[in-house]
């Protein structure tokens, strides 16, 4: 899953490798320059991916350690979500609380 969204950021050089593909109907070199480029942002991704997972899985943090768990489990998607959801909720009343201080 994670693959695919690292694929998703790299979007502006799927298009253009589509693009490359479409006019390498008419000019060769060009259907090899694109599928090329669109193997390249595959192999990308698959390496973003995998440190990403190793720093999640090597990191001392707690709340890492939480994450990495919610990862390890089945429907995992949905559970990550509400933890991140927890996570900015729990966020944003530390910032609250602490503009009240602030204030005060």
């Amino acid at each position: 899953m994670g693959v695919l969204l690292n694929v998703v950021g790299h979007f502006k050089l799927i298009v253009l490798s589509l693009i490359l593909c479409f006019i390498g109907l008419w000019v060769k070199s060009c259907t090899y320059i694109g599928a090329g480029l669109l193997l390249i942002v595959l192999i990308i991704s698959f390496v973003e991916q995998l440190f990403i997972k190793h720093g999640v899985e090597t990191s001392d943090n707690p709340e890492m350690q939480d994450f990495l768990d919610l990862m390890n489990q089945e429907n995992s998607s949905e559970k990550i979500r509400n933890w991140v959801d927890k996570q900015i909720q729990n966020s944003s009343v530390e910032e609250d609380s602490e503009e009240e201080n602030e204030e005060n």
